[in-house]
């Protein structure tokens, strides 16, 4: 073989690193040049430059991956240390320092240490230790960047770890023992009786040790009523009684707040005061004792001082709820919330219909959970949560996000959640169970149920429609039909249906929002449930898909009328509908003409003399539009458009004794956008069966949007169903279904995904980035192409 050509050595030389040559031996270099004066002299040197950059990029593919294998042996050995610092303080919380203070105190006293206690409790590696890794260490270092535990004890987030340990036994429905050496401030059911007075719950899981102690007295005492039960139920049964009596007098607040030194118990969830005497406190008392509640304790205040009714709030009122449930359980007490307790077999369903335009941008949890149930109403049994919440959102996220969906969307739906379990905990002491998140475009609804009626729920149908541009989703609504059942009467329930919608914008749009209205008529169609399909021989196949219905399908299917219209349904519409007050841009003073927050009644710079002019109700009295819908009385002012002062102004209001201050953009009528329509009775059901409006009211303005949220609250009673006519439905929707409906949605998606994809490039930084990146990768590809390819 020849001696390789000056070129090629060159290439070689200028690759640079051992490895990458040891590759370049390995290669084929069979090729032998030919004479000077060969014919195929030109085409045997493009050859061997294509030989040559081929190596040379193969070379540099072998490097990195050298380079990528010592990056990752580094790694592993980097894990394994970890694991290691991990196993050593698992083992130093299970090995006992005998000449720790506390080990040696605990022997002279001839008891056993925690572990001893358990290795004669519990079989050898028969239980899990869960929490072992927090707590308080020592660390040595042993090289750069490089440590390991040498000493320390496993007592870090012990509360924590104590709140997780009542939530998991409640939750996994599990026996739980605890080895108590000594009192740290707890309490039993029988301390009640013995110290005259209940103990206050200030702890965090105070909830869940209620529901431990749900055997309540015949736990207690036991003993007692075994012998009793001897000389007959009946005087067992009398025993009870007695017991119960005598314990629900003594969880009396003012014994409690006497015996604690407390000087006022407020409530923050509310918004008036009621001054109240001790024998008012007594005949009313309030749902004050848990960990939500401020609690003030007086100066020096002496143990048996009597409290100063003069001086107490009781700030969320209602009358004690009779109990007869036996055996006697905390729950059962009218003195603790209602949360506390098992609730009543309801004869009523309690909405709460919540719309918001987030305006694209992700929520301030923190000042959205605080205010969420400000239009909740606080008076008439305030302390009965509602059992669904309902969530219409538009403009939820940005267009990419929310027309490509999945992962980029998550984190605005998680906040929303986030948000709503903030406010149900601080309010009712109950995390409510999201049944439902959806979306249509932009436009998201959102259903969360009370956990002890998740059962009786039926699994959500979903219809989606879109009617902004080309029919995508910039403007939409999505509708969810679902039913409750009641436990304790076969056959009577509730059928809904919710729809969030977003309607077209603008002051002369009013044609186009109409147009909407019927599109939503014609177009919002239940295909049949997401929970359950049917097998050929009639039975429930199981759905392993991630998208399975987690609730039981619906047991009233109403596949005749499929539409958002049906004889018994109970239909809600609530979003950005965008109805303004003119028909007309505002010219440049009309702004003197916007509503002032100081007039009054009289004054012409009142908002009822502007809701005169609300275009929604003119066009639904002249049934053009969303016929046969009713709406609560508006009491509030304009909900749109609020100036970014008055976003911004909403993150520190201002104190009580400054006057209050509507702050509107100039280029925009003030409007009543927000709203919350519904049908008032259906067509199938008699005319006992109306809504009962409890509020209807706008919320506080919201840092992050320039509209204010609205929201509904009702009642509505559950009765027995009834079969109704055949044309009842139709004679209500004022539109029939579309029959192309199906294929103008498959349409709309394949075109709204192909804008998201666009938009997501175009629009946002991680789009602006990956088309950087992919510009990168063309002209590295077309650089090397040309090294292989150039002279």
């Amino acid at each position: 073989m020849e001696e390789q050509p000056a070129d090629t050595k060159a290439a070689d030389a200028h690759i640079g690193t051992p490895a990458s040559r040891r590759f370049d031996n390995d290669c084929d270099r069979s090729y032998q040049p030919t004479s000077p004066s060969s014919p195929s002299r030109a085409g045997a040197d493009m050859g061997e430059r294509v030989g040559s950059g081929v190596r040379r990029v193969l070379a540099s593919i072998h490097g990195a991956g050298e380079w990528l294998r010592g990056g990752i042996n580094a790694a592993v050995d980097h894990y394994a240390d970890v694991r290691e610092q991990i196993q050593t303080l698992r083992t130093i919380a299970a090995t006992p320092d005998p000449t720790h203070r506390g080990y040696i105190r605990q022997k002279q006293a001839g008891k056993l240490w925690v572990r001893e206690r358990l290795e004669q409790l519990l079989n050898a590696d028969s239980f899990e230790v869960i929490g072992s890794l927090p707590g308080t260490v020592e660390w040595e270092k042993t090289g750069p960047m490089r440590e390991k535990p040498v000493s320390g004890h496993a007592d870090g987030a012990s509360a924590g770890k104590t709140i997780y340990l009542e939530k998991l036994a409640v939750a996994l429905k599990l026996p739980v023992i605890k080895l108590v050496d000594g009192s740290s401030g707890g309490g039993s059911v029988t301390t009640i009786r013995k110290e005259g007075w209940s103990y206050l719950p200030y702890v965090p899981m105070f909830h869940q040790v209620i529901q431990q102690l749900e055997g309540g007295i015949e736990v207690a005492h036991r003993a007692e009523l075994r012998e009793a039960e001897k000389q007959g139920n009946v005087l067992k049964k009398e025993r009870l009684e007695e017991l119960e009596e005598e314990y629900q007098r003594l969880i009396n607040p003012v014994r409690t707040a006497n015996a604690f030194r407390v000087e006022e118990i407020g409530d923050p969830m509310a918004r008036l005061g009621v001054k109240s005497s001790a024998s008012r406190l007594i005949s009313y008392p309030c749902s004050v004792l848990d960990q939500r509640h401020d609690i003030v304790v007086p100066e020096r205040a002496k143990p048996g001082s009597a409290v100063q009714a003069d001086k107490r709030a009781i700030r969320s009122t209602s009358p004690p709820q009779t109990s007869s449930s036996s055996p006697f359980s905390l729950r059962s007490s009218p003195y603790l919330t209602t949360s506390h307790r098992k609730p009543p077999v309801m004869e009523s369903l309690r909405l709460y219909f919540f719309t918001y335009n987030c305006a694209l941008r992700l929520i301030n949890v923190e000042h959205f959970s605080r205010h969420f149930l400000d239009a909740y109403p606080v008076t008439d049994n305030s302390n009965s949560p509602p059992d669904l919440i309902v969530l219409s959102l538009q403009e939820v996220a940005p267009m990419p996000y929310a027309f490509l969906g999945g992962s980029l969307i998550t984190p605005y739906f998680a906040s929303y959640a986030q948000a709503v379990d903030r406010a149900t905990v601080q309010r009712f002491d109950s995390q409510y169970v999201n049944i439902l998140t959806e979306h249509s475009g932009m436009t998201a609804l959102m259903i969360f149920a009370r956990p002890d009626i998740v059962d009786n729920l039926s699994s959500p149908e979903i219809a989606k429609v879109g009617f902004g541009f080309q029919e995508i989703g910039n403007k939409a609504a999505v509708a969810s039909r679902l039913s409750y059942q009641s436990p304790k009467t076969p056959g009577a329930g509730v059928d809904l249906t919710l729809i969030a919608a977003h309607l077209a914008p603008m002051e002369d749009a009013v044609a186009r929002r109409n147009a909407d209205w019927r599109s939503m008529v014609e177009r919002l169609v239940f295909s049949g449930s997401d929970g359950a399909a049917k097998r050929s021989d009639g039975n429930e196949a199981e759905d392993e898909s991630e998208s399975a219905a987690l609730l039981p399908s619906s047991s009233t299917p109403d596949s005749k009328h499929p539409g958002i219209f049906a004889p018994s349904n109970y239909l809600f519409i609530g979003g950005d509908l965008n109805y303004r007050t003119a028909d007309r841009f505002p010219s440049k003073n009309d702004y003197r003409k916007y509503p002032q927050a100081d007039a009054d009644a009289d004054n012409p710079l009142h908002f009822s003399h502007l809701l005169k002019n609300d275009q929604l109700s003119r066009e639904m009295q002249a049934s053009r539009c969303f016929h046969g819908l009713t709406e609560a009385p508006i009491t509030f002012p304009p909900t749109y458009k609020y100036h970014q002062a008055a976003q911004l102004a909403a993150l520190h209001p201002a104190p009580s004794d400054k006057p209050a201050e509507w702050k509107w953009t100039s280029h925009r009528w003030p409007s009543w956008c927000d709203r919350v329509l519904f049908l008032n009775t259906p067509p199938g059901l008699a005319g006992a069966s109306q809504v009962q409006v409890l509020a209807y009211d706008a919320l506080p303005v919201s840092p992050t949007s320039d509209h204010r949220p609205v929201a509904l609250t009702v009642s509505i009673p559950v009765l027995e169903r009834r079969a109704a006519g055949e044309s009842a439905s139709a004679q209500l929707a004022p539109f029939p279904i579309d029959p192309d409906w199906a294929r103008k949605r498959e349409a709309a998606l394949m075109k709204e995904y192909a804008v998201g994809c666009l938009a997501y490039v175009g629009l946002t930084r991680e789009g602006n980035a990956l088309l950087l990146a992919s510009a990168v990768g063309v002209i590295g590809a077309w650089l090397v192409v040309r090294a292989m390819l150039g002279s």
